[in-house]
């Protein structure tokens, strides 16, 4: 290919100013990366530069057939039927495409390869034909036909042609490498967006460059809102002693400045998704380096690692269990037995009775220790299933008592007497272990002698149940976290602790049965606990349901503790 700088002090600017006007051409074409109006735009040009009456550009693909066609001068209708059949790269074009410079003819019908005209084809006779090639790679074909005023092209239009068709080459492989760049800049976006954790680059002056989907969502906006601006704007980090990392200690100017991997794992960031204000964050940025390895930005990556925390809590509290609650009743069991069986000591049997019931009860309080601990395993792989039927409210209720009697003492249950006409639609075993929980805890959390009421009512559609006791109540500010794993609010009143796990295990079960529990009530009043269960009529009979989070075979839960 012979260099454009070459051809440009080949072509006289004589008057007529064709090589300015080829220059300009040159120059807007350039600009265009719109592969499409590219190529439009080179042939137009192309057939302006010479004074042709007609021009063509043929691109072809990698085997060197014609994959489009772009024409000038033509009518509608012309460029209709040439789209709707393209030219197949024979004949005249088929010689252009072995031929490694132009091909400039005063009549193309007397060529020797040529085939003629399609019907409805214009007429044409003289021709310039041009290659487009960058750095030697045959890129498509300028075809020019008919020049203006009847005259055939001369030396100085295939020149000014030829030098068009060098700069029109560089600027198609600048359109291509754009569309390649802007294909990979996608598929980047689209491998960024895919990551759920918050991804995002700065440049050196800190300022936000690009962000993936969840960096965006997190910050509850989109990834244009943020571009720009500062990185301690979008993301205030603070430490674990709650002061914000910028500027003191920007762990972005850090990477900057050393060029080397920043990780900060006890960072937290408030969140606009969430109620709960801040969340625990690890954060790591990596320096962005360009071909020389100057720093020019940073890659930041931020994890919400609460579920990590909250496995760690989860953890602690296991052990916390297992050293505390579970080495109690054995070692008081484990002291009893030896007592008994010492062979030098003559127990009388009040003494021996005495010491047997409180093996029993220890071995009670183990079992039902272990069992909220196997519940918890279930109700947390959502392997349990419900398998619900018609009962009537009455009978849950004195099954609920009759699974409760062991742990309620000198506390009375006053249920309503007529809750037998009300029917409920759930998994019998399941709903009276509920009551249950709630029941032993009334008990442990009131004064002993005080009654304890059980009441149920229809209300919109579902049976609402009512757990009361005479104690002292839930604070307003606690009755959420009553519900959760762990939560032991006894221990502040020392009252016995227990597992903390009989009211997450109740919640798991009653929205298992698409219903609500919640905690009413006047603080200092006594507590109530309500629940809902649906109604006979509105189950869905014979269906077997998921727990999800639920169940187990057997809980006395610890509940409020």
């Amino acid at each position: 290919m012979e260099d454009p700088r070459t051809l440009a002090m080949a072509v006289p600017d004589a008057g007529g100013g064709r090589f300015t006007m080829a220059l300009a051409a040159a120059t807007q074409v350039f600009h265009e990366l719109d592969r499409e109006r590219l190529l439009q735009r080179i042939v137009d040009a192309a057939r302006q530069i010479v004074g042709a009456r007609y021009a063509a550009l043929g691109v072809f693909d990698e085997g060197r057939r014609i994959e489009a066609f772009y024409t000038s001068g033509l009518s509608a209708e012309q460029r209709r039927r040439i789209k709707a059949n393209l030219p197949e790269g024979k004949g005249l074009l088929g010689a252009m495409l072995d031929r490694p410079g132009p091909l400039r003819l005063d009549d193309l019908s007397k060529h020797h390869a040529s085939v003629g005209f399609p019907a409805g084809h214009p007429a044409m006779k003289s021709f310039l034909g041009v290659p487009v090639r960058f750095q030697g790679r045959l890129m498509g074909n300028l075809y020019l036909t008919e020049k203006e005023g009847g005259q055939p092209f001369n030396q100085e239009d295939e020149t000014l042609v030829s030098f068009f068709a060098a700069q029109a080459g560089i600027a198609l492989e600048n359109a291509r490498l754009y569309l390649q760049a802007m294909g990979e800049v996608r598929s980047l976006q689209t491998l960024l967006d895919s990551i759920p954790d918050a991804v995002y680059t700065t440049d050196r002056e800190r300022r936000v460059t690009r962000m993936n989907r969840a960096a965006a969502e997190l910050r509850g906006g989109s990834p244009e809102e943020f571009v720009g601006r500062l990185v301690c704007e979008v993301f205030p980090y603070t430490g674990a002693d709650g002061k914000p990392l910028c500027p003191d200690q920007c762990p972005t100017g850090r990477a900057l400045e050393t060029g080397e991997q920043v990780a900060i794992t006890d960072a937290r960031l408030a969140s606009v998704q969430r109620t709960t204000g801040e969340f625990p964050a690890a954060v790591i940025i990596a320096p962005i380096a360009d071909h020389q390895g100057v720093i020019t930005g940073v890659v930041e990556i931020c994890r919400d690692v609460s579920h990590l925390r909250a496995a760690e809590e989860l953890r602690n509290n296991i052990i916390s269990l297992v050293s505390h609650e579970l080495r109690t009743p054995l070692f008081h069991i484990k002291g009893f037995a030896s007592s008994l069986l010492q062979p030098d000591v003559e127990w009388d049997e009040e003494t021996r009775n005495d010491f047997i019931r409180t093996i029993d009860q220890e071995a009670d309080r183990l079992t039902r220790l272990v069992s909220d601990l196997l519940d918890m395993s279930r109700l947390e792989s959502g392997k349990a299933t419900l398998e619900p039927t018609d009962v009537s409210v009455g009978q849950l209720i004195r099954g609920g008592i009759r699974r409760a009697q062991p742990f309620l003492r000198d506390h009375k249950v006053e249920a309503e007497p007529s809750l037998d006409a009300l029917v409920a639609h759930v998994d019998v075993f399941h709903v009276e272990r509920v009551l249950e929980n709630l029941l032993e805890n009334a008990a442990k959390y009131s004064p002993a002698g005080t009654a304890i009421t059980v009441s149920a009512s229809r209300k919109r559609g579902v049976v609402e149940v009512v757990v009361k006791d005479q104690g002292e109540g839930i604070p307003l500010e606690e009755r959420e976290r009553v519900f959760e794993r762990f939560v032991r609010l006894g221990e502040r009143s020392g009252r016995p602790p227990g597992t903390g796990l009989g009211l997450s295990i109740c919640k798991a079960i009653v929205e298992a049965h698409g219903g609500r529990i919640w905690v009413d009530g006047l603080e200092g009043k006594g507590a109530e606990l309500h629940f809902t269960i649906p109604l006979a009529k509105a189950a869905r009979n014979g269906k077997r349901r998921a727990v999800g989070r639920a169940t187990g075979r057997r809980d006395t839960g610890e509940a409020r503790s």
